[in-house]
């Protein structure tokens, strides 16, 4: 079984095969043996969202897993001029260990999907969750190594 994290959603999934899709409002990650697929509200586009800050509670991720959940905050000029929008509901990423550290703040922008401005809120996609899961995992490779040199 593969666990894939897709748009703060969480899946578990079994062997399958990539399927391809003409609709522009379905995002689509695939690893070698397994597809996640998630359908966008029809409403919300794809955005430039730059980070502006984020506010962090600890929480559980399970047995013996304790990691950070955050709010984060953001613009997209493109769509919403100077509003200030929020993860909220519609971005909430799930309790877990690939979310220990926070995104990047200052000079990165996300891809992100971003909900009518009067909703103010935003969902980050595929992009920045992959970039961040590169992160965590250098993170486990560097303390492994130091901990089999240690031992």
């Amino acid at each position: 079984i593969i666990i894939v994290i897709v748009n703060g959603q969480r899946g578990d999934k079994g062997s399958g095969t990539s399927t391809q899709s003409s609709d522009p409002s379905t995002s689509s990650t695939t690893t070698t043996k397994a597809t996640t697929t998630t359908k966008w509200p029809e409403h919300a586009t794809e955005e430039t969202c730059q980070l502006i800050t984020y506010n962090t509670v600890q929480c559980s991720c399970g047995t013996l897993c304790s990691s950070f959940s955050r709010e984060y905050f953001a613009y997209a000029p493109k769509k919403c001029n100077n509003t200030i929008l929020r993860t909220g509901e519609f971005g909430k990423e799930p309790c877990d260990l690939n979310d220990f550290f926070a995104k990047q703040i200052k000079n990165v922008n996300y891809s992100c999907m971003v909900l009518p401005c009067d909703n103010g809120e935003f969902a980050f996609t595929d992009n920045a969750q992959h970039k961040h899961y590169i992160i965590s995992i250098a993170i486990i490779t560097f303390i492994t190594i130091i901990g089999i040199l240690i031992y």
